[in-house]
């Protein structure tokens, strides 16, 4: 369940973190695997963010977007 605080004031957590908590500094290269394999374009922003929330289910939303922004500026041509 998320935080009382949280839910009154905002999410105003560093998404960074918690990518780094779970992954490390591999958190774009995850998610380009989970991209690839589920074959979702990194353009398609909440098709990204679908399939990392499935592929990772304590991924958070915030993160979750940061990520799917990250993937989409990395995008390989």
């Amino acid at each position: 369940m998320p935080e009382v605080k949280k839910l009154l004031f905002g999410d105003h957590d560093n998404p960074s973190l918690e990518l780094e908590r779970l992954f490390g500094n591999a958190a774009i290269e995850w998610g380009r695997d989970v991209l690839d394999s589920k074959g979702v374009s990194p353009q398609d922003g909440l098709m990204t963010i679908k399939a990392l929330r499935q592929s990772e289910p304590r991924l958070s939303l915030c993160p979750a977007v940061y990520l799917a922004e990250l993937l989409a500026q990395h995008s390989r041509p």
